[in-house]
């Protein structure tokens, strides 16, 4: 996940993150990922896939 706005609190189980401003987060399992309380939040998904 790329954070490319204002800061961006995720959690992913019951661990939390703060994404600040251009942070990533690699997550490399199917797990359910919440954002809290983002009002304005733009987002997007990739995916890398092998080659």
């Amino acid at each position: 996940m790329f954070n490319a706005g204002p800061a961006l609190r995720v959690s992913i189980g019951d661990q939390r993150y703060l994404l600040e401003h251009y942070d990533s987060l690699l997550v490399d399992e199917a797990v359910a990922l919440v954002i809290q309380d983002s009002p304005g939040a733009r987002l997007a998904r990739i995916t890398l896939v092998p080659l």
